[in-house]
């Protein structure tokens, strides 16, 4: 049980770094350096601040894991999580890459 509860802390705080690094990414060199934001960086940052939700709802779980749920059906508790963490990754990135080909390739126009 112990290595379980290692693993969920590790991915909530794996989470919880990711989206910080995304937060670097998107919202704190937006228009760096001239300040001029094209329609991709608006789409992303929309795209960001909708992908904070549910890596944070995940993030919190795994650390309520990681504390102190109980211990039935643990593993499946932890598979769960992990596949939302999945799920949300490829959404973001499909998301992200759909924007990325029909808004001037990140450009302006």
């Amino acid at each position: 049980m112990i290595v379980y509860r290692i693993i969920a802390g590790f991915f909530g705080f794996l989470v919880i770094a990711v989206l910080g690094l995304l937060y670097m990414e998107f919202i704190a060199y937006a228009g760096f350096p001239d300040g001029h934001l094209t329609e991709y960086t608006r789409a992303m940052r929309v795209l960001y601040w909708v992908s904070v939700v549910p890596g944070v709802a995940i993030a919190f779980y795994l650390f309520n894991l990681a504390l102190g749920a109980k211990k039935s059906r643990y593993f499946f508790k932890l598979m769960m999580a992990l596949l939302a963490i999945l799920v949300c990754v490829v959404v973001f990135i499909l998301i992200q890459g759909y924007l990325y080909e029909h808004i001037s390739h990140g450009q302006m126009a």
